[in-house]
């Protein structure tokens, strides 16, 4: 409305083009910064967001042609936290992953919060290569940083992907450690739904009912709190999505898989997000479906979020189809898969459970 009555209005082409681009209209989005850009075309704020809404729109080549004319007009635009990690991930997603490294190293070199978030989006690439050994020292770093800037939110999320780090690598005693310490953070913060949800999901599936079920209450304290921490383009409909999730994962973790999936294909229709459809998938696989779990499955894959919490997911997704397929018997798809994963992660640790297990199943397929 306001844009109708004022076309020649830089702030309110802005605020629609962001308020379409958060709610998931990338298209859309688009246009509305494309018509910030007529009004000022040295507008760099609006060549990003053009970018961050091709991002959104799975097109990584539109999105750093237009990051790069944002880094033209300003520089220093290069070096905002969410920007440059955003920048980063795409260039990967485009396989230049020497010039994402490149782009994250020189944040190492600026303030604390930007070392912090440095170390953390270095460890996420690594992570992305299977190098799980190199990200723990920059998490810990990350960590460090964060507890010195009292950064609540971000030790707290930097403590979760340590906690990965170390489920991935088999290493049960530091996850429980590092489970336990996210914990401890997480009982005193208000936080938002979203980040909650991480780590009750890796209580309930580490056993942990009690810990799961006390994260799930204060996550349904917390839907209609809008003072909680919480990522930047908070959506109350994916909160919700995700409490339905995380009840899902508690009924699993509590051996009722039929119940775990029924709950889980609701929130899935919620708020279709990567993270929701791992879970599913996963339900179906413990309930033994295997049609639906490999359906789950295959559009994690083909739905990659890298440099956020479901990178892992959606590469641990290709193991889970190779091991589904092969209980099918389609040794071909199984096969396939297999390699996809070795593939992903051809320079990572070869101590790696699923990398160990992946090759191992090659060999039987191969005889």
């Amino acid at each position: 409305s306001f844009v109708a009555q004022y076309p020649d209005s830089f702030d309110g082409w802005y605020r629609l083009g962001w308020a379409r681009m958060i709610t998931g209209r990338s298209e859309p989005a688009i246009q509305a910064f494309q018509k910030v850009l007529e009004i000022d075309p040295k507008s760099s704020g609006a060549y990003i967001n053009i970018a961050s809404a091709y991002s959104g729109l799975r097109k990584p080549g539109e999105a750093v042609a237009n990051y790069e004319k944002a880094f033209a007009l300003e520089p220093n635009a290069l070096y905002g936290q969410f920007v440059n990690h955003e920048y980063g991930f795409t260039l990967i997603t485009l396989g230049e992953v020497p010039r994402a490294e490149e782009a994250f190293r020189k944040m190492l070199l600026r303030d604390d919060p930007s070392k912090a978030r440095a170390h953390r989006s270095l460890a996420l690439l690594r992570m992305y290569q299977g190098k799980y050994a190199e990200a723990i020292p920059h998490l810990k770093e990350a960590i460090l940083v964060n507890q010195a800037l009292k950064a609540t939110l971000s030790e707290l999320r930097d403590r979760m992907y340590l906690a990965r780090v170390y489920r991935t690598k088999g290493m049960v005693a530091a996850f429980e450690a590092e489970l336990h310490a996210a914990g401890q953070i997480h009982a005193t913060a208000v936080v938002s739904p979203d980040w909650s949800f991480h780590l009750a999901r890796m209580y309930a599936r580490d056993g942990k009912l009690e810990e799961a079920g006390l994260v799930l209450q204060k996550a349904e304290k917390a839907l209609s709190d809008t003072s909680a921490m919480s990522s930047v383009n908070r959506d109350t409909r994916r909160d919700q999505a995700l409490i339905e999730t995380l009840k899902g994962e508690v009924e699993l973790a509590g051996s009722r898989p039929a119940h775990a999936t029924e709950i889980l294909e609701v929130a899935s229709r919620l708020f279709p997000d990567p993270t929701i459809m791992e879970s599913l998938a996963n339900a179906y696989w413990k309930l033994g479906n295997r049609e639906e779990a490999a359906r789950n499955y295959q559009k994690l894959v083909e739905t990659p979020r890298l440099g956020a919490e479901s990178q892992e997911d959606w590469i641990l997704a290709h193991y889970q189809l190779g091991r589904i397929y092969q209980q099918a018997g389609d040794d071909t798809q199984a096969r396939q898969y297999y390699e996809k994963l070795l593939a992903i992660w051809k320079d990572g640790d070869p101590d790696l459970p699923a990398v160990v297990d992946a090759r191992k199943q090659l060999v039987r397929l191969r005889r």
